[in-house]
């Protein structure tokens, strides 16, 4: 199933960092049909053998085989049990699928082999970009792209309450939280691991003490600056807090150790008439860096990056999902002939 090796200047500088590689896998094209459309994807996870998918219009949860082909719809759009007013993010806890509805501001808890709905959690007030459950103590850890408050908070299960929000950090952290796809989380035992989105480091939380530590690592490239010159992709007044040099987008587990995501280099907005956007498409000196951390003594061990060519070649478009136990991330991207819908698998590994 592999469809490109990782190429030769990209593997000399694998094999100089720590002897991390990867595979490009052969794209899994999602098959529609009627009563299988959906407008895009927001997040993927792999269990057993299927794809679970979480869309919008509909708001619904898509299981695909590994060829793309439609198994089942879960849920609809909706206020009641099992449906959805917009499914995000998904994880698989054993046996479980947990969904949280960004805006119905709830957990909806599925079985995974019978897709039975188990329990639906509520109680929740604020937002989340990402969670994590911790079975040993029952507790939910979320992130949120908070300017003024503190981007973590845990929920007690058991009293159905928060604990209490933890974390400040400086204000280029809030305001480049406020973009998508970051303040990913990853958790292992006591431990809650995240990444400030305007620092190369990874920082981790002692949910026994509450106590976090911050580990710096090593991509020379990486830097933030206020934006400047050209159209703003904000208000005017917005511009000087939105920075265009690096961000930092978070931190996944996976069997090798714990995957940082962060990118480098300058954005370049595109003008269409009125509208400014950010777009890969348009990015010529933007670079996606895989930092690998051992997770026992938080060391970097390993560094890959992609190039902005390499990224628009093979659609590695928007990071949507990963599979911890093959350290795989799924990237999302859309064709422009039948199929439109795309998912390619990049499998990192140790050598």
């Amino acid at each position: 199933m592999t469809l490109l090796l990782l190429d030769s200047s990209f593997s000399a500088r694998a094999q100089q960092q720590e002897h991390l590689h990867f595979v490009v896998e052969q794209p899994i094209l999602l098959q529609e049909r009627p009563g299988f459309y959906f407008r895009a994807i927001n997040d993927v996870t792999l269990i057993d053998t299927l794809l679970w998918v979480s869309t919008r219009s509909p708001d619904a949860i898509f299981l695909f085989d590994l060829r793309g082909q439609p198994v089942y719809i879960l849920g609809s759009s909706g206020e009641g049990p099992g449906e959805f007013r917009q499914p995000e993010n998904l994880r698989d806890y054993q046996d479980t699928v947990w969904v949280w509805d960004t805006e119905a501001l709830k957990f909806q808890v599925f079985h995974a082999p019978s897709r039975r709905l188990l329990r639906t959690i509520t109680g929740f007030s604020l937002n989340a970009h990402d969670f994590e459950w911790l079975p040993d103590y029952n507790l939910v850890v979320f992130t949120h792209n908070l300017r003024e408050e503190n981007f973590l908070s845990l929920f007690d299960l058991d009293r159905n309450m928060y604990v209490r929000p933890v974390g400040k950090w400086a204000y280029e952290n809030a305001v480049l939280s406020i973009w998508d796809n970051t303040l990913h989380l990853a958790a292992q035992g006591p431990y809650v691991y995240f990444a400030p989105p305007a620092e190369v480091a990874i920082a981790r939380l002692d949910v026994r003490t509450f106590e976090i530590e911050t580990f710096p690592l090593k991509v020379p490239e990486f830097s933030v600056a206020p934006y400047k010159g050209g159209p703003a992709p904000y208000a005017p007044e917005v511009a000087p807090y939105v920075f265009t040099q690096s961000i930092n987008r978070g931190v996944w587990r996976t069997q090798l150790g714990l995957m940082v995501i962060l990118e480098t280099g300058p954005y370049e907005p595109t003008v269409e008439g009125t509208r400014v956007t950010i777009s890969w498409r348009h990015q010529k000196k933007r670079k996606m860096h895989f930092v690998l951390v051992d997770p026992q003594s938080m060391q970097q061990i390993g560094h890959v990056q992609f190039g902005a060519d390499f990224i628009l070649k093979h659609k590695l478009i928007g990071l949507v999902g990963w599979d911890p136990e093959t350290a795989t991330f799924y990237f999302y991207g859309q064709r422009e002939t039948e199929p439109i819908h795309q998912l390619t698998p990049v499998r990192f590994f140790l050598e």
